[in-house]
Order: C-alpha cells, then sequence, then structure tokens
C-alpha cells in the first residue's frame, strides 16, 4: 500500500503535466512482474501451495517497488520551467499552507466516496455468504466482467479528465470546465449503455468464454 500509494501520487503529478504514457504505462508494471511470476511457477510443479503463495505475495511488493522507482525516475526526468527535474523528498514543510489545506480536504471527500463503494462491496459478500456458500465467489467473477469496460473506457477518460478539468478551474473557466465534462459524460454514456445491455444479453455466452475452460468448470 505504501509503494502504489506513493506511485498513484507520482502519476497525479504526470497526468497533471500532460505526461500520459509514463503514468498509464505504471499500473502495467504489476501485472507483467506477477504474471511473470506465475509463469515461472509454472516450471516448478511440485512446489507447495504454500510456497506459491509466498512467492506471489513477494512478487506483487516486488512490483509496488518497482512502480515507485519507476514513477520518481519519470519525474525526475520531467522538466519545470527553470530546466531542472522535480525532485520528489519527504517534507513537513507547507503543511499550514491554505492550497495544501484544500487539496487535503479534497483528498478526504474523494476517500469518503471510494470508501463508500468498498463498504457496499463488503455488504454485497457478506449478505451473498448469508443466502449460499458459492454466491460470494459468483458476485467476485461476475464483478470482474463488469469491471472490463470501466477499466478500458471509464478509467481512461477520467484519468484525462482530471487534471483537465483541474487546469479549467485554475483559469477560473467554469464554462469550459462544465462543457468539457458534459461532453466526457455523454461519451462515457455512449460507450458504457451498450456495454451494459450486451453484458446482459451475452451473460451465459461471455461466462462460459471466458470461465469455463481448462479445470475451471461450471461447478467451480
Amino acid at each position: 500500500a505504501l509503494f502504489i500509494c506513493g506511485a498513484a501520487y507520482g502519476m497525479g503529478i504526470l497526468n497533471a503535466l500532460n505526461h500520459w504514457k509514463a503514468a498509464a504505462f505504471t499500473p502495467c508494471l504489476l501485472n507483467i512482474v506477477w504474471i511473470a511470476a506465475l509463469c515461472g511457477m509454472a516450471f516448478w510443479p511440485d512446489l507447495p501451495v504454500r510456497s506459491r503463495v509466498f512467492l506471489l505475495g513477494f512478487a506483487i511488493l516486488a512490483a509496488g517497488i518497482l512502480q515507485l522507482t519507476f514513477v520518481l525516475l519519470r519525474v525526475r526526468a520531467t522538466k519545470k520551467a527553470d530546466g531542472t527535474g522535480i525532485v520528489l523528498r519527504p517534507s513537513f514543510l507547507g503543511w499550514g499552507d491554505g492550497a495544501t489545506k484544500r487539496v487535503v480536504s479534497k483528498t478526504l471527500q474523494g476517500a469518503i466516496g471510494a470508501g463508500a463503494a468498498q463498504i457496499c462491496t463488503a455488504i454485497d459478500q457478506l449478505l451473498a455468504q448469508a443466502a449460499t456458500p458459492w454466491a460470494a465467489g459468483v458476485i467476485a467473477f461476475a464483478d470482474r466482467l463488469m469491471e472490463l469496460p470501466l477499466g478500458l473506457f471509464a478509467v481512461s477518460f477520467t484519468t484525462v479528465l482530471l487534471p483537465t478539468l483541474s487546469g479549467a478551474f485554475g483559469r477560473h473557466a467554469i464554462e469550459e470546465a462544465r462543457e468539457t465534462f458534459m461532453r466526457a459524460f455523454v461519451g462515457l454514456v455512449k460507450i458504457l449503455l451498450p456495454a451494459a445491455v450486451g453484458i446482459a444479453l451475452l451473460a451465459e455466452d461471455l461466462t462460459r468464454a471466458v470461465y469455463e475452460g481448462h479445470l475451471f468448470d461450471e461447478t467451480a
């Protein structure tokens, strides 16, 4: 959590400075590392399950360190107006500044919103477990299918939208911010509504195509 939060902070800086590629590539490092770890374990079929779990855990930890290191290097390579790089160092200076207080306040508001979503997910899981032993797993697997269009489109839209809106508000261009938000919102609706309909109509076929392969049968 420490490494990924630090990486997310650096990614926010890169996005704000319109360096999209490096910020977009950073999450890919996690996937690359843990897929490599899983592929590596395939060469040791006799490895105990406990050892596999530990190795995968350490691979994720290593991926977090790699992500943070990559972001810090990319931020340092980003030049400021005076031609020098941006070096991120821990500091307790500036906490009383009005701009810092505003950032902390907005961050807390965002955390409450994100936390509410996690609480709802936890409640879903608890209700599912109370209903039947296998329901929680079904919800989790269905959630992965639902997140596919969200991850492809919604996250991409919002990643670009956040610094764009921040820039507009920084210039006090409220009307520009409103028009940008509405264009993005309409664009997302045009993509996600058909995706929702498609997932609903093709639910059984998608489940078979994505999940029912190899040893992962209907019962699993």
